[in-house]
């Protein structure tokens, strides 16, 4: 199941031209693959590949920054207004695109841009490539189990950004092993720390901070967290740090009320460049009940902070048990207390941990590594 980019038969293709590249995505917000988009686009600019981004977007969503960044590294952008989860406008729109850019390969991002994408590039015969980003539950139900099927075996190939998810699109969506491929997320290592200062956002330098950053969502499991970290503040001088808004919000922080822990909690809300603020934290935590990939620990480990993560889904790929952070069961709020006992009571610990974590990310899993693996592929289908 398992195909590292190595033993791919794509190394021994001929240096075949792909010149031109469409990606097709719908985004509300900037989150998971939206970012890791923001990394790959650029980069395969930088391999001589032309990308043109269709985004598809709701109508009261701002992506002004997102865009901006696009067009900054000379990636063009076409904006399409998406009114309803299936919109045939969008289907002749991307059609004519197609026909105008003339691409070597269509690659598309998530379930609307599968079926939308998908229907729009059978009429020009241009291959298709899907990526998977995620194991929704709703995935597993039919009739969308049977959708992505029929999508996946209209594409070239699919790409799984997990291992984990690779497993998942063959036994859950039936798709044929032989073409999927699992190419891992990258990140841009940096040793450059933002200017920030625990005081500024009303954190006690002297506490120890618990931290997390990500939509606060039923997948996130924050409100496990919440009841470790409870456990926890009856012994210890802690604060919890949240990066993030979702549904959840509300509901979340009510939680946090009934527990105590109003004090001990500083709430940021939603923010543009949310990875920054996890150099305000000593101990980062991704306690989720499912996750595709898991962005948030890369970019935790370009932090070098040590990660606590349930193990589940994707996230045992990146993270080492005992070398780069602690695994714990999903939902498993004794196994979550216990891990951020153990970290909190041991800095030297954390600084190991933190250290093994960056330099993980430097040799496992960066932006070349990952564009380099796409643009192989592209070779390969083109």
């Amino acid at each position: 199941m398992q195909n590292p980019i190595h033993n791919s038969p794509i190394h021994q293709l001929s240096n075949s031209p792909v010149k031109k590249v469409i990606h097709v995505v719908k985004a509300s917000g900037v989150a998971g693959y939206e970012n890791h988009l923001r990394d790959l686009l650029p980069a395969l600019q930088a391999q001589a590949i032309q990308c043109h981004l269709a985004l598809l977007h709701p109508a009261d969503a701002d992506l002004s920054e997102y865009v901006h960044h696009f067009r900054s590294n000379h990636v063009q952008v076409t904006l399409l207004s998406m009114h309803r989860h299936f919109d045939p406008a969008i289907i002749r729109q991307l059609r004519a695109l197609i026909d105008k850019f003339k691409p070597d390969v269509v690659h598309l991002h998530g379930i609307h841009a599968d079926l939308h994408g998908t229907l729009a590039a059978r009429s020009s015969q241009t291959p298709v490539i899907q990526s998977r980003h995620n194991d929704d539950p709703f995935r597993r139900r039919f009739p969308i189990n049977r959708l992505n099927q029929w999508l996946g075996n209209y594409a070239s190939k699919v790409i799984a950004i997990s291992h984990h998810l690779e497993r998942f699109v063959v036994d859950i969506e039936r798709i044929s092993a032989n073409k999927v491929q699992t190419i891992h997320y990258g990140l841009h290592p940096s040793e450059t720390q933002p200017a920030l200062t625990k005081q500024q956002f009303g954190l006690d330098p002297n506490r120890t901070t618990i931290g997390f950053v990500g939509r606060l969502i039923e997948q996130k499991g924050v409100s496990y967290l919440l009841q470790a970290f409870a456990k926890l503040c009856e012994e210890h001088d802690l604060q919890l740090l949240i990066v993030g808004d979702g549904n959840k919000a509300i509901e979340l922080k009510a939680h946090a009320q009934k527990l105590g822990l109003t004090e001990r909690i500083v709430w940021l809300g939603w923010q543009t460049n949310a990875a920054q603020f996890m150099h305000l934290m000593d101990i980062v935590m991704i306690p989720s009940q499912w996750e595709g990939f898991g962005l948030v620990a890369l970019e935790a480990m370009n932090a070098q902070k040590p990660i606590i993560a349930s193990r589940v889904s994707a996230l045992p790929e990146i993270i080492q048990h005992q070398e780069t952070g602690l695994l714990v069961a999903p939902g498993d709020v004794d196994s979550i207390a216990n891990a951020m006992k153990r970290l909190m009571t041991t800095p030297d610990l954390q600084h190991t941990y933190g250290q093994a974590g960056f330099a993980r990310l430097q040799t496992q899993f960066s932006v070349e590594k990952m564009a380099t693996a796409h643009a192989n592929l592209y070779r390969e289908v083109a």
